[in-house]
């Protein structure tokens, strides 16, 4: 049971992570007209992976153990894919900022 509180909190600390790096790319994409369009639909595409994640956070939150055991896997790819998703669009921000920096 101390596994899954750990599991959960990393969790939290993950969903933190997540919420200061949209607030950042969207920040960049209202400022930033030219990518706006492609950096939207990622960005979007990025949101709804994220409900989805929520929805697993609040099933593992609620799990029994043995339900525990067939969430956590799944709780685990979708929470990577997200982190792969949001550092990529930070990384392509932050590369077209500096190619188009004054």
């Amino acid at each position: 049971m101390m596994e899954k509180k750990k599991f959960i909190k990393k969790l939290e600390n993950d969903f933190q992570i997540f919420d200061t790096r949209v607030s950042y790319i969207s920040r960049v994409i209202e400022q930033e007209s030219a990518r706006k369009n492609s950096s939207l639909k990622k960005l979007n595409s990025v949101k709804s992976n994220l409900q989805e994640a929520f929805d697993i956070y609040k099933k593992l939150k609620l799990s029994s153990e043995q339900d525990w055991a067939v969430l956590r896997p799944f709780a685990t790819k979708v929470f990577y894919q997200i982190t792969r998703e949001l550092s990529k669009l930070v990384q392509d921000i932050r590369r077209t900022n500096k190619t188009h920096a004054p």
